[in-house]
């Protein structure tokens, strides 16, 4: 009975595993962040230039005519207010919309992240419940 209540080598063995693969789970986690939902400091901008004064007036996913060139100052904010039908008609807006983005898109990640860790350490540690059970049985059978 004594012998449940302890950790033997293979145990251990499994929770240093389980240990660093949950560590790499959370790092895969924070690294699968698309990098779109970081804040663009040129967005943050154009909310204060005037000559984006039509771009943050527009309606959200509509387009304008003739829209900005790529490499206009405005450029960078008529994508995010192309893109997004909520998107933001204020910097703080803007910044908000997008740390929110961000927390969510990491949220997912950590989900599926520990989901895997689940999957992976339940499946380690069922394939060592059953090479253990039968090892127990040759035992026995080569006791008798």
């Amino acid at each position: 009975m004594s012998s449940k209540r302890t950790l033997n080598g293979w145990r251990r063995l499994w929770i240093v595993a389980a240990g660093a693969a949950l560590l790499y789970a959370v790092f895969w986690a924070f690294g699968n962040v698309p990098s779109t939902y970081a804040v663009d400091h040129k967005v943050v901008s154009a909310y204060a230039n005037p000559q984006c004064r039509q771009v943050i007036q527009m309606p959200a996913t509509s387009k304008l005519d003739p829209e900005p060139e790529y490499g206009n100052p405005c450029w960078s904010l008529y994508v995010y207010r192309h893109l997004y039908e909520d998107a933001a008609t204020t910097s703080e807006g803007y910044v908000s919309d997008i740390e929110g983005r961000r927390r969510q898109a990491l949220l997912i990640s950590l989900g599926i992240a520990l989901v895997m860790w689940l999957v992976g350490v339940s499946l380690l540690y069922g394939a060592g419940a059953v090479v253990a059970w039968i090892r127990k049985g040759f035992a026995a059978s080569a006791a008798q």
